[in-house]
């Protein structure tokens, strides 16, 4: 299980401040919730840059006649007042589709009874595809190649057979480190 953790956890990086390249803009539209601290600036960049230092910023919203505004909500609203909402384009993760390979060169896989296998499957297989299905900043679902979610009981058994996206099938994603940008601890 801990190899899986860490596999994990070097394909979904978050946001660095070297590490999104575009924001895209969505006319009338809004994030819910404000950032919690200081969240109104009067320049959209210092708004990015502190948007992205933050765990639980999600996007920016600019306000008519009140700046740009640190946003926790991670849905797109329609605006009844004509706000603009920036969000990263890729989003907080680079690489939403991946696959977890153990340190003996299998391939973790979904079988079709729900079951988890570490298997030899070619590069090819959809069975060992995994899509990560964000859902806020820090967390998400897994979804198969087969199209069902990772689920994890209360014992801490793991499945792939959910349909439905629910509190037992998210995960939180907790980095150690990431080479590529810098080292950087989320807190739990």
């Amino acid at each position: 299980m801990l190899r899986f953790c860490l596999l994990l956890l070097t394909l979904t990086t978050p946001s660095l401040s070297t590490g999104i390249s575009k924001w895209c803009s969505y006319k009338n539209k809004y994030l819910a919730e404000y950032s919690s601290g200081m969240y109104r600036y009067n320049s959209l960049l210092t708004a990015k840059t502190e948007c992205r230092a933050r765990e639980d910023c999600f996007g920016i919203t600019m306000e008519r006649g009140a700046g740009f505004t640190l946003r926790k909500g991670w849905g797109l609203r329609t605006s009844p007042s004509g706000e603009v909402t920036y969000v990263p384009c890729r989003g907080y993760f680079y690489c939403n589709t991946f696959a977890l390979k153990s340190a003996h060169g299998k391939f973790l896989t979904a079988q079709s009874d729900g079951g988890l296998n570490w298997s030899g499957l070619d590069d090819k297989s959809s069975y060992r595809r995994v899509t990560f299905k964000q859902y806020g900043k820090n967390s998400g679902f897994l979804r198969s190649g087969a199209g069902k979610y990772l689920s994890a009981a209360a014992d801490g058994a793991l499945s792939w057979d959910s349909r439905q996206k629910g509190s037992r099938e998210r995960f939180s994603v907790l980095i150690s480190s990431c080479p590529e940008f810098g080292t950087r601890v989320l807190k739990e």
